[in-house]
């Protein structure tokens, strides 16, 4: 107790009797709210729907656009996606315009920026539930 006076001491035990006292039987005495682990869980929810969607968009326009820009190759005032193009039936570079080849370039890093925070946060808010049960 070196840095507790007396008084503040004692005030914390008897908060901490207060509790155990008006806690609800199966459940820890010390829990004032599960708030802090429903907010976890809907945040962790949300990180992974927007992951999701994320992914269903990234696959969605390199199928509609014929490639990525990670893949792509710029030749002089020329910009080229790489990737499977349906008429063709297989990998072709595909032209583009410069806004087209820019967003499909920073789609692909979003996506690869987001994959690890989705399966993070799935792993985080399973793990969470698996202690909780």
């Amino acid at each position: 107790m070196p840095l507790y006076c007396r008084e503040t001491y004692r005030s914390d035990i008897l908060a901490k009797i207060i509790v155990s006292t008006n806690s609800s039987p199966g459940h820890s005495p010390f829990v004032m709210s599960e708030a802090p682990t429903r907010r976890f869980l809907m945040t962790c929810r949300i990180v992974c729907v927007i992951g999701i969607l994320n992914f269903v968009i990234f696959v969605a326009s390199a199928f509609y656009l014929g490639g990525d820009a990670v893949n792509g190759e710029v030749e002089g005032a020329r910009y080229y996606l790489f990737g499977v193009r349906t008429e063709a039936g297989r990998k072709v570079y595909t032209e583009v315009s410069e806004p087209v080849f820019n967003y499909s370039k920073w789609h692909a890093y979003s996506f690869l920026a987001t994959r690890p925070l989705v399966m993070a946060a799935g792993f985080a808010a399973n793990r969470k539930r698996s202690v909780e049960r």
